[in-house]
């Protein structure tokens, strides 16, 4: 930037002179004309140096000057005067005015060039030395306020130990004043027992500029201060100095000596943890360390779980992971269930909280993971027992120790008709029918208060006023104390066990009665059996078929025409009918296949004559050898017998459905017929009658038809199953839908005898159920049945050749209703049931009860 110089003069001629002078330079002039304007122009611009004219109109030179020199602003720009004066009093007066120099009208350029420009350098001078002594100012400032207001202990000393100065903080921890520190040797404030040579550290200090250790000061009262020294040479005052910034090192040690302790602890806390520990980078998902306890879970050696990420044990998808980890380390969210895979690639339920923690080389996850597969096992068990109570075909009612209710599963609705909100704060007691004692409650109550299991039958009542019959198990539960806290009924509907019972009673005094006819007959059934009017043949097999006779009985001779050595010559297959042949490979296959069956066909005898029989065929080992026993019965009069029981069957049942039409037209015609004239009457307008005392007789009637209906459907029984056994009522059943439908049904069984009555109904009904299938949805033209007992267990087999259906799909679907009525049917007997279908492949229904 060029100098700027004020040149002030009243005449004219000397101002553009002057301007034009300095234009030939780098020099900017600014021109006054007046000691006035050159203050104000002064003051405004403060120009580099200023050349004055002394005598001038107005105030002269002298005042401007003086004027000037007292103003902070202008007081240090050098003035030169302009005169033609020269005696010493003009002299004297210029510099005592503040001038710095003068120059002489008129003047020589070159003399008023070097001039300026010699006093322009010295203004410049005067400016970096001032500026520098502003710095030094500063500095002297600066290092005050740090020497005193250090944290720090600072000592200046010479190289030969004086302690020239020390701050604040120094006196403080050393706990001299700040004049008696000064009196004494470095020496004086060291610990001489801590090992180190004094002359050895000031001759490195003088090497190297600078050093850094660490030594132990004692104060005045002997503490011992442990500190680190920062020593350099400065110059202070002129000299050399030893300059020691010392840091009092208690805090720090006792850090160190607490963070390690930390350190030791959580290491020993981590290794010796029985909860599994691991450390993970969370940029890597790299396993960075882990503990002893996840050693020994997953099974990896050190090395190998050094070389894992999470993502080799995680069965998560990696996204997932990284996703869930990110949740962890924002702590959105810290708790987490996995499936963890070991070395012997097991998987492991864990429950697994992770914390982000924080250092220098980034940010691990800091996992403790518990093995929680017990726990889960447990969950899904408590999970099957709940869904097993809310879907319990039986009753299950949970009360305090006061009877109150706390919880029902649906079946209690299904059986009470009460809801959940109905039953729960109420007591059982609100089932109660009035037919049981208050002795027998209070042998109930008496049992479970002792910690007893009680077992009995209810009478009791549902919320329509229906009375139903219970088998209970109530049994007391108890906390960890031994104390009851509750008590759990498990009830089963048995009321219609109960009617069977009823029937039962009737029936065993009606087998006291045959009993004891049939010991009367007892001798004459012995003498038949011994002369058996049965044909009895047995067949040899060969080479995996059947042979010829091997032996035949005098009923079979007499019967079939053929001489005993005609029959040695003949096969099973000789005695067969044209019809019946199709058959005989596939009932031989069954008979080898399950070694006994039962099934009619049709014989021919000698003469042409065809007679059907009943074949009970048993394949036996004699003398290492597979013989076909068969036992043959000539049917021909049970046939035309079953033809006439039929008929006098149906024609009972047609007797029974006048009867019943009878009962409703007798017993609900006239209550129909009132309860429509209520109606009628009801919906008249100009009605007089009380329509509610009209509304309530019509409900009363409507209930008395209801109960008068239920009563004629109670009358109904299969009553062939009832007087003839389960092998007639399912043949009698099958030959009436033969007269209907191109259908063949053949039945096979060795059953001759009659079995427990709720057994016969319930195969009846499931097989009954399953023919009406059959008829309705399958498309099948054949029905194979086969019902027998062995080792006193029966045995049913139901198959046909239908279309099949999906029967997963229909269980799914709970549309199979009749499905689960089979099935919950057998169960009621301990029986069991496997229904087996798939789509064109047709149906297969097997059961298995243990009488």
């Amino acid at each position: 930037m060029a100098d700027k110089i004020l040149i002030v003069d009243d005449y004219p001629e000397n101002l553009i002179l002057l301007e034009e002078t300095f234009l030939k330079t780098a020099i900017s002039p600014i021109k006054a004309n007046s000691g006035n304007k050159a203050i104000e122009i002064a003051i405004a611009e403060i120009p580099d140096l200023i050349l004055l004219d002394v005598m001038m109109p107005g105030i002269d030179g002298f005042q401007v000057s003086s004027i000037l020199k007292a103003d902070e602003r202008t007081k240090d720009i050098p003035i030169i005067f302009l005169t033609a004066l020269t005696d010493t009093n003009f002299i004297l007066k210029s510099f005592a005015s503040g001038g710095v120099d003068y120059i002489s009208k008129p003047f020589n350029e070159a003399e008023l060039m070097a001039r300026v420009f010699t006093h322009l350098e010295i203004r410049k001078q005067k400016k970096i030395i001032q500026k520098q002594l502003e710095e030094i100012k500063i500095r002297e400032q600066e290092f005050s306020s740090i020497f005193e207001l250090s944290n720090d202990s600072i000592l200046i000393t010479s190289k030969f130990g004086d302690i020239i100065l020390a701050n604040k903080k120094a006196c403080e921890l050393l706990e001299y004043s700040a004049d008696d520190i000064k009196k004494l040797k470095v020496e004086a404030i060291m610990n001489q027992s801590y090992n180190i040579n004094r002359d050895n550290v000031i001759q490195e200090l003088y090497d190297k500029g600078n050093i850094v250790f660490e030594t132990e000061n004692i104060s005045k009262s002997g503490k011992i201060i442990p500190v680190e020294i920062s020593g350099s040479i400065i110059n202070f005052g002129g000299q050399n100095v030893i300059l020691s910034i010392c840091r009092d090192l208690s805090e720090r040690q006792k850090a160190e000596k607490d963070l390690k302790e930390s350190e030791e602890k959580f290491r020993s806390f981590f290794e010796n943890n029985s909860a599994m520990m691991m450390q993970v980078d969370s940029k890597t998902k790299k396993i960075i360390n882990f503990n002893k306890s996840a050693k020994d879970f997953y099974g990896f050696s050190k090395d190998e779980f050094l070389n894992k990420t999470i993502y080799d044990i995680n069965q998560l998808p990696k996204e997932e992971i990284n996703f869930l980890m990110e949740k962890a380390i924002s702590k959105e969210s810290n708790f987490f269930r996995f499936i963890h895979k070991n070395s012997s690639n097991e998987l492991k339920n864990v429950e697994l909280s992770a914390s982000p923690v924080k250092t220098k080389e980034g940010v691990f996850m800091f996992l403790i993971i518990n093995d929680i597969s017990e726990l889960v096992k447990a969950e899904q068990k408590i999970i099957k027992l709940s869904t097993a109570v809310e879907q319990s075909a039986n009753t299950i009612v949970i009360t305090d120790i006061n009877g109150n209710i706390e919880y029902v599963n649906p079946k209690f609705t299904d059986r009470t008709g009460y809801s959940y909100a109905e039953a729960v704060g109420q007591n059982p007691r609100v089932l109660k029918s009035g037919e049981q004692s208050q002795e027998f409650y209070k042998n109930l109550w008496d049992t479970i208060l002792s910690g007893e299991i009680w077992k009995g039958e209810f009478h009791n009542k549902s919320k329509t006023g229906e009375l139903f019959w219970e088998w209970a198990t109530i049994t007391p539960i108890v906390n960890d104390k031994d104390e009851i806290i509750n008590f759990l009924a498990v009830k089963e509907d048995i009321t219609e066990r109960k009617k069977i019972e009823n029937q039962l009673k009737i029936q065993y005094l009606e087998l006291l009665v045959a009993k004891q006819n049939a010991e009367e007959n007892e001798e004459k059934f012995r003498a038949i059996f011994e002369n058996s009017a049965d044909s009895i043949t047995a067949v040899e097999k060969v080479n995996g078929e059947t042979g010829k006779y091997i032996m035949v009985n005098r009923n079979a001779i007499d019967t079939y025409g053929y001489s005993k050595e005609e029959f040695f010559n003949m096969s099973p297959l000789d005695l067969i009918s044209d019809k019946a042949k199709n058959d005989y490979a596939e009932r031989i296959e069954y008979i080898d296949k399950n070694h006994t069956a039962r099934f009619e066909t049709d014989h021919i005898t000698k003469s042409g004559k065809i007679i059907p029989v009943e074949i009970n065929s048993k394949k036996i080992n004699l003398k290492n050898k597979e013989i076909f026993l068969a036992i043959i019965r000539d049917i021909s009069e049970r046939k035309e017998i079953q033809q006439k029981i039929l008929s006098t069957i149906i024609e009972t049942e047609e007797k029974e459905r006048e009867r019943i039409a009878q009962d409703l037209h007798d017993g609900l015609g006239p209550l129909m017929s009132t309860i429509k004239l209520y109606v009628q009457w009801l919906t008249k307008p100009d009605l007089k009658a009380d329509k509610i005392e009209l509304a309530k007789k019509a409900e009363e009637t409507i209930e008395i038809a209801y109960i008068h209906l239920r009563n004629i459907a109670n009358n109904l029984s299969p009553h062939i199953l009832k007087n003839f056994g389960l092998i007639s009522a399912i043949k009698s059943f099958t030959d009436r839908i033969k007269e209907l439908n191109f259908i063949d049904f053949q039945i096979t069984t060795n059953l001759n005898q009659r079995i427990d009555n709720i057994v016969e109904t319930i195969i009846y009904r499931i097989l009954s159920e399953s023919i009406n299938n059959t008829l309705k949805h399958a498309k099948a033209d054949k029905v194979n049945i086969d019902i027998r007992i062995e080792n006193n267990e029966l045995n049913v087999n139901y198959t046909d050749n239908g279309i099949g259906f999906d029967v997963d799909k229909i269980i799914l679907k709970k549309s199979g209703l009749g499905l689960f009525n089979m099935i919950n049917r057998i169960k009621s007997v301990n029986g069991q049931i496997q229904i087996e279908s798939n789509e064109g492949m047709g149906t297969k229904i097997i059961i298995n009860i243990k009488l």
